[in-house]
């Protein structure tokens, strides 16, 4: 016999008391059978998972599926139960083969990998091991991808919605087959956590799937638009050239794969550019949507340093636009960069990080608090956006 004597105030207490005699005051509760003699010992000790599986069960029509949560649109992305310890053993038997390989990355410029400075990229969690090695782009392969990128704009364009989307789609179908190497790239080279690499991945795979629908729905065909004195008025959308993606180090996977399909939906070509901490994923990921269908001179990949990033990208003529994440001030260093070039003015898309004020009241309840808190400060490092500023102590 256990008998535990749960302790607090008054009101603490007097809604746990209700619910426990809610609970164990049913007919069906263990305590009530327990204390009828009528009651046969098989039936007290059978095993609910057999009892559930016996009854002929239908599920309910209006209850999609995980896969099936965003109906016709699109199909979700695949997950990982990280609470049954099965799956994080089979997971992690998977990321632990993935991680003995010797992971390199380069410069892909016409779907060919360059040459260049090597480059070794230490783990952020052991600074002495070397995860991988980097070939950086020089100042003429980020000229000649510019220029490939330019030549091929048009054509790209005139896939149509569809056919770019039908690249996105498979590409998600390539992100989920490859899940274990990527889940273990975000871990060892971005420093994630597992659950967040997973939830990274899925990201990436959902970003695909909706600009694919997204690309169907608003470049495919022109949109008809109201003729007040009977003349026919369309709205096509079209892209505009040459888009630089420059991704953060904390997301190495989901933004950086996000900006590109986005900039690909909507008929742009891309020269991308992975965070310089992390470039084996911002690389594989540009691999995978290369095999995909997408040609290597509409999405040349160009891990390099900073500095040449403005030489080279920045001030090239063929350059229509600029998607970043990241801090503010290289959002203001870009911001710059554009406002002296000469000619028409480009668009900067920038998604840029901050410091927020968490505040806690009389009814915070400080088990979850100090979670928050703590996930806060040192998730991502706290560069996370949503990252909350100490207050001075």
């Amino acid at each position: 016999m256990r008998v535990y004597a749960p302790v607090g105030s008054h009101n603490e207490l007097l809604p746990y008391l209700v619910r426990r005699l809610l609970e164990n005051g049913a007919n069906s509760s263990f305590i009530n059978q327990l204390n009828d003699e009528g009651l046969d010992l098989d039936q007290l000790v059978e095993n609910p998972c057999e009892r559930v599986q016996a009854l002929q069960c239908q599920p309910h029509p209006h209850i999609p599926l995980p896969r099936d949560l965003y109906g016709a649109k699109r199909r979700n992305a695949c997950g990982w139960d990280l609470s049954d310890p099965l799956v994080v053993a089979r997971l992690d038997e998977q990321l632990q083969q993935a991680c003995r390989e010797t992971w390199r990355a380069s410069s892909r410029v016409g779907g060919e990998d360059g040459d260049g400075e090597v480059r070794a990229l230490r783990s952020p969690a052991d600074r002495g091991q070397i995860v991988g090695y980097v070939t950086e782009a020089s100042a003429d392969l980020v000229d000649r991808a510019m220029h490939l990128a330019a030549e091929t704009a048009p054509d790209w364009d005139a896939l149509g919605g569809k056919r770019r989307g039908e690249h996105l789609l498979r590409a998600a179908e390539l992100f989920e087959q490859d899940a274990p190497r990527l889940i273990a790239s975000v871990v060892r080279e971005g420093g994630r956590t597992l659950a967040d690499a997973v939830a990274e991945l899925r990201e990436t795979v959902d970003y695909c799937r909706y600009y694919a629908a997204q690309a169907e729905r608003e470049f495919e065909r022109p949109r008809v638009l109201p003729g007040p004195t009977g003349e026919q008025n369309e709205l096509r959308l079209h892209g505009r050239g040459v888009f630089a993606c420059i991704s953060p180090w904390n997301f190495p996977l989901a933004i950086f794969v996000g900006q590109i399909a986005e900039a690909l939906a909507a008929g742009n070509t891309v020269v991308a550019k992975p965070a310089r901490q992390t470039p084996i994923t911002g690389y594989a990921a540009v691999r995978i949507l290369q095999r995909a269908g997408v040609p290597g001179q509409v999405l040349p990949c160009c891990p390099e340093a900073g500095p040449r990033l403005a030489a080279g990208v920045l001030s090239h003529a063929a350059l229509s636009g600029v998607a970043l994440t990241g801090s503010t001030e290289t959002a203001r260093v870009i911001q710059r960069a554009l406002a002296e070039r000469r000619g028409p003015i480009l668009p900067l898309i920038a998604e840029t990080g901050g410091q927020n004020v968490m505040i806690a009241d009389s009814s915070a309840l400080p088990e979850q608090l100090v979670a928050d808190v703590v996930q806060s400060a040192f998730n991502s490092a706290g560069q996370r956006c949503n990252a909350s500023k100490p207050a001075p102590g």
